[in-house]
């Protein structure tokens, strides 16, 4: 039985009238209580309820740009989620950093930490399930590219500015920064080019009888993958108007709570990645394996490519500091995490083990955020 088409309107709209509405009010009366008022109930309910909208409109666009991705078939369809999920991204750490007290790792921690959960937490669940549902295969061609790049484009802007030597600590020299930026730009623009035209055949994958993996949603019509483009960027538009009243209040948690400042990082992490993540699990737990690994290493590059030469341009425009080189620790855990991605999934077909040990690298680094 062939599942119904993602409706254009739905229910689920109601998320995004919420989010409108309280961009309006937040911005109406100040965002968020500060100081010993954060403290209150209705300063904790006041974020709370922030917090869960911002995450219901991230569905609500996941969820279109999963119907698009439908329509659009693979590669393309990856892409539009993974760009989806990237603007959702730079619109919140561009709102922390803009804030009073800018925290200038939260672009690094952030992009750290997406990388961690896709690649240790969500891959390693859909090794880990998909392994005891059945034997599942994908292009390897296609995780091998991904890997490779995302290893290259990784050492440059997260392991290289932890030891140049033009600034302390993790910071660039600015020209060495618009260097990053660009090229960073350059390389991830002619991957997209290449994925989507000469080497589109190794981003899908087929079975042994020659034929793709069958889809198993109907996808929405012409007109209404137009519709649901509109939909899109109007729900976007609304995450970023929310996003700024959100990172007032992690910034605020994180202070009275006293919370590492890696915290930040994975908050905007795990509102960015629940869709998407979830999105890439389900194709994985499905059969489509292909999709899967499209979908969440698609996503950690994109993070890569495109936040880092966003937030240091940014930076560059308003004179905030970006912190992007990663402290060892960091360093030793995600050399282990690319590592040990290369050789599993350049196997070609899932395995328990493979997840297992992915998982393992998850829950030591979550363990590594809490270390005093």
């Amino acid at each position: 039985m062939v599942p119904k088409r993602i409706p254009v309107l739905s229910k689920l709209d109601l998320a995004l009238l919420l989010g409108i509405a309280t961009a309006i009010v937040s911005h109406a009366t100040g965002h968020v209580a500060d100081g010993d008022e954060f403290l209150s109930p209705w300063g904790i309910l006041q974020l709370s309820w922030t917090f869960l909208v911002t995450l219901a409109c991230a569905f609500r666009a996941m969820q279109r740009a999963d119907a698009i991705a439908v329509r659009l078939g693979e590669p393309l369809g990856p892409i539009v989620l993974t760009v989806s999920a990237i603007a959702i991204e730079i619109s919140m750490i561009s709102a922390v950093m803009l804030t009073a007290d800018p925290i200038p790792t939260v672009a690094r921690d952030t992009m750290f930490a997406v990388l961690m959960i896709l690649l240790g937490g969500f891959t390693g669940l859909v090794l880990v399930v998909g392994a005891y549902r059945e034997k599942q295969s994908f292009n390897f061609d296609s995780a091998v590219s991904y890997i490779g790049l995302i290893a290259a484009l990784a050492t440059i802007g997260l392991v290289l500015p932890r030891f140049t030597d033009s600034r302390p600590g993790g910071f660039m020299w600015p020209l060495t920064e618009v260097f990053v930026a660009f090229a960073s730009i350059l390389v991830y623009g002619t991957f997209l080019w290449r994925q989507t035209t000469v080497d589109r055949g190794d981003f899908a994958y087929e079975d042994r009888s020659g034929k793709a993996a069958v889809r198993r949603r109907e996808a929405p019509t012409r007109g209404q993958a137009w519709l649901h483009g509109v939909g899109l960027l109007v729900t976007l538009v609304t995450i970023t108007a929310l996003a700024e009243g959100l990172a007032e209040g992690v910034e605020q948690v994180i202070t009275v709570c006293g919370l590492p400042r890696a915290s930040a990082g994975v908050v905007i992490a795990a509102i960015i990645l629940a869709p998407e993540g979830l999105a890439g699990l389900s194709a994985g737990l499905h059969g489509q394996m292909q999709r899967s690994v499209n979908v969440l290493l698609g996503s950690v590059l994109s993070t890569i490519g495109l936040t880092i030469p966003a937030v240091l341009l940014l930076g560059l425009y308003t004179g905030k500091p970006v912190e992007l080189g990663l402290e060892p620790t960091e360093i030793a855990i995600l050399v282990a995490m690319l590592f040990v991605s290369g050789l599993n999934f350049s196997r070609g077909r899932i395995g328990f083990t493979q997840g297992m040990v992915h998982l393992t690298l998850f829950l030591g680094w979550i363990a590594m955020i809490f270390d005093p």
